[in-house]
């Protein structure tokens, strides 16, 4: 009984930690947004240099997008593990 009162004290603790983590995860994924349509809205505006930009900032928009989102599921997925686990050792 006393282990598994320590092992959902550690889980509470890491299930505080995943939400701001989350919400740092956002923030850069939210940037990488704004980044690339900064560089689109310039091309139209016929900036010089400006759609020359495209193709690197859409690589690097899907790179950051992709492995943003792999850290997100990957810690939804821990996430809803622990509060299922959480759940069940308060029966």
């Amino acid at each position: 009984m006393r282990c598994l009162r320590y092992n959902a004290n550690f889980m509470c603790l890491s299930y505080t930690s995943f939400q701001p983590l989350m919400t740092l995860l956002f923030g850069n994924l939210t940037q990488q947004f704004v980044n690339f349509t900064q560089i689109i809205l310039q091309a139209d505006n016929n900036v010089p240099g400006a759609a020359d930009k495209i193709p690197a900032a859409a690589a690097e928009f899907r790179h950051t997008a992709g492995k943003l989102a792999i850290y997100l599921v990957c810690l939804g997925a821990c996430l809803d593990r622990h509060i299922s686990t959480l759940e069940f050792n308060s029966i």
